[in-house]
């Protein structure tokens, strides 16, 4: 029976290996855990009760009836058929006295005027910017 002589380069090879798996296995760990915890944390949606209602096609109101007041940063969305959407900033139109607590609280309305949507579908929608959250949608078809 002869017998092996053992060589010292396999057991660094085994060695190497076992490093070798080591290293991946830790780094695609780190990687993993790493874009979980640096997900972006998103702030909450707040939580408010949005009324819109149209007067005689032309006068769009919104009003927040309840909940938590929005920041003024707080914009209103509105496409009526084909035309470009409008953007408005509550800051922009909501006046001055409901706008001293710097947020659009109960009770506080805006009014946009000199909207013809006769004829035509449109959309309304109040956006938290913060959290990227649609707060309400109002769909009136004037047809």
């Amino acid at each position: 029976m002869k017998r092996r002589k053992f060589h010292g380069s396999q057991g660094v090879s085994e060695i190497v290996g076992t490093m070798l798996l080591l290293g991946i296995s830790i780094s695609l760990f780190s990687v993993v855990y790493i874009s979980v915890l640096t997900v972006p944390n998103t702030p909450p949606t707040p939580s408010a009760n949005i009324a819109c209602s149209l007067d005689n096609n032309n006068t769009i109101n919104i009003s927040h009836n309840g909940g938590k007041g929005l920041e003024l940063n707080t914009f209103v969305l509105i496409k009526i058929g084909d035309l470009p959407v409008y953007k408005i900033i509550i800051d922009d139109i909501l006046d001055e006295k409901s706008k001293s607590d710097n947020l659009w609280s109960i009770g506080e309305k805006i009014t946009y005027f000199n909207v013809s949507i006769s004829g035509n579908q449109s959309n309304i929608e109040v956006i938290d910017p913060n959290s990227n959250a649609i707060l309400m949608i109002a769909r009136f078809d004037a047809r």
